[in-house]
């Protein structure tokens, strides 16, 4: 949605919101057919270098444009009316006590324009349901990223960011991302202290992009 105001979509009819419920939940499955079919796509790459056969270039730029398509997928979700932005914070999911994305599914949303996504109804009327509460939370979020920008500005002039890197500078860029997330998804796993200052110990010692 491209509107500037605050838009609450409300649907009454008992046909119309079980149709509306029967399309969110047909949406939602494409959804995760796809984020299961980019998943098992990248784990192919990923058991080869588990299994230690190095891979091709061609190979590795294919698993990071994997990775990259499932973060868009992901972001493209998250902003859509299949979601709560307000996330774990989510009014429906707790008075229902049942997970945000079941929530989404069959109740009435409005759309958020300051951050251009979506909440349901409820958190709307609790966080934002009156002039002066928009009015707050839109001129928090404009500081913000007015500081956001006027740190990038300064790293822009201190390093000179917004040039266009290299194809080997993005090449090295990728490979680190590549490597951090591989390393985030590990650490996950790990719940004894002292095994996951080991590993963090193991990833800084590579050196990575940072040196």
């Amino acid at each position: 949605m491209k509107t500037d105001k605050w838009k609450v979509i409300v649907i009454k009819d008992p046909r119309l919101r079980r149709a509306r419920k029967s399309f969110r939940t047909l949406l939602r499955l494409a959804y995760l057919t796809e984020k299961e079919r980019l998943r098992q796509l990248q784990d192919l790459y990923r058991q080869m270098d588990i299994k230690g056969r190095k891979l091709t270039p061609s190979q590795r730029r294919r698993e990071i444009m994997l990775s990259r398509l499932k973060d868009e997928l992901s972001s493209a979700y998250s902003s859509s009316i299949l979601w709560c932005s307000m996330g774990s914070l989510c009014e429906s999911s707790k008075k229902k006590n049942i997970p945000t994305h079941e929530v989404s599914l069959d109740v009435d949303m409005a759309w958020n324009p300051v951050d251009k996504r979506w909440c349901c109804s409820a958190c709307y009327n609790y966080h934002f349901g009156t002039k002066d509460a928009q009015l707050y939370y839109r001129r928090g979020i404009e500081k913000m990223r007015a500081k956001d920008k006027a740190l990038d500005d300064y790293l822009t002039e201190k390093f000179g960011l917004d040039r266009q890197l290299t194809e080997e500078e993005g090449r090295v860029l990728d490979e680190f991302i590549k490597e951090y997330d591989d390393f985030e998804q590990e650490l996950k796993k790990v719940k004894d202290i002292e095994m996951r200052k080991a590993l963090i110990e193991k990833f800084l010692a590579k050196g990575n992009i940072i040196n």
